[in-house]
């Protein structure tokens, strides 16, 4: 780019990687001893920097760790990967990592203090139906802030 005659070089900090985006380390690390593979598009998400569709936010490595003990030692039945969470509610989505009635990868939505054998509030089969749901949570109360 020359600016008044002046040769410089576009500004490249726009392509940098966050490190408050990064995917949390506990993540991985969860997901490797579990077998449990990362859907791409989760990853792609981190990568792009798409982390916070208020009401919902991405845990980051604090959040993933506390509410993947609290949630595996409070509800036995399934083991889980926490990974985002709602401002709105008590809500939590989570990584289906080992269960009988869901497949490993599928999205849960646990309510955080629910009864166990109730705290299953929603079901998704892809990372991307979560993102869509998220996504349209977001807008939904977007557009209730404009009315």
């Amino acid at each position: 780019m020359i600016i008044s005659g002046v040769t410089r070089k576009p500004d490249m900090s726009a392509n940098r990687k966050d490190p408050n985006v990064a995917i949390p380390p506990s993540i991985t690390q969860i997901s490797d001893k579990s077998g449990l593979k990362l859907p791409t598009g989760y990853c792609r998400v981190h990568e792009l920097g798409l982390v916070n569709l208020h009401p919902w936010f991405f845990l980051d490595d604090i959040g993933v760790i506390s509410n993947y003990s609290k949630l595996n030692s409070r509800y036995l039945v399934r083991q889980v990967l926490p990974f985002a969470r709602t401002l709105a509610a008590d809500d939590i989505a989570c990584f289906v990592v080992a269960e009988s009635a869901y497949s490993q990868g599928e999205i849960v939505i646990i309510h955080d203090d629910a009864h166990p054998g109730t705290e299953v509030e929603q079901r998704f089969d892809s990372f991307w139906a979560w993102f869509r749901f998220a996504i349209e949570e977001m807008v939904q109360l977007e557009i209730s802030r404009e009315a």
